[in-house]
């Protein structure tokens, strides 16, 4: 990250933060080192915050961090007094000073832009290491639709034989069944016939017995 982005998330995080809680005047230097190495300040009067690319000879204190601890507070993944009091960042001067910039309150929308930014990139990362996988799987998918499809005609094929034979079966089987139904049929007529003569005959003679 370079000096110039670093005091550009700075400054749009404070520019549009409510100081209103901070009374009397604050002045803070940061003193960056390493990556984007360089110095800023930030200034709080009259409830109104604002940071600037230069040094502040009559600050309160100077702070010393790297580029990563400033994205932390201005995150707000870090307090300033907690900073301080750990040693995570170095302090010259008037430490209560510092703590006063706790006070102020950040919009969330500026707390949360390096992290949406991250999000983002690491987002697009996943998805461009996970685009080969994925056409390898359409691709992979598309073969494997194509030998299903394969392998259904191929089974229809081969079924098709036995669907013609079992039909055939059943026609034979029908035709030599014919007989056998008919004579059966014409047996059933023939007992039907018997049994009611029979009947006939029984109610002839209980007439002729009551007579």
């Amino acid at each position: 990250m370079t000096y110039e982005k670093i005091v550009a998330k700075v400054k749009k995080a404070y520019e549009a933060a409510d100081a209103s809680k901070v009374e009397g005047h604050v002045a803070i230097e940061f003193d960056i080192w390493g990556e984007g190495e360089g110095a800023f300040y930030l200034e709080i009067a009259d409830g109104k915050a604002s940071v600037e690319p230069y040094e502040y000879y009559d600050r309160d204190a100077k702070l010393f961090c790297d580029a990563e601890k400033v994205n932390m507070l201005v995150d707000g993944k870090l307090t300033y007094a907690a900073a301080v009091a750990d040693n995570a960042i170095g302090c010259v001067g008037n430490a209560e000073k510092v703590a006063l910039l706790d006070l102020v309150v950040l919009k969330k929308a500026a707390r949360k832009t390096a992290a949406k930014k991250a999000a983002k990139k690491v987002e697009a990362e996943v998805e461009k290491k996970a685009e080969p996988v994925k056409k390898a799987e359409k691709k992979y998918v598309k073969k494997v639709e194509a030998k299903a499809e394969e392998v259904k005609a191929e089974v229809e094929k081969k079924a098709e034989p036995v669907k013609k034979a079992v039909k055939s079966t059943a026609k034979k089987a029908a035709k030599k069944a014919e007989p056998v139904v008919k004579a059966v049929e014409a047996k059933a007529e023939e007992v039907k016939a018997e049994v009611e003569k029979k009947v006939t005959a029984k109610k002839t003679t209980r007439k002729t017995t009551k007579k």
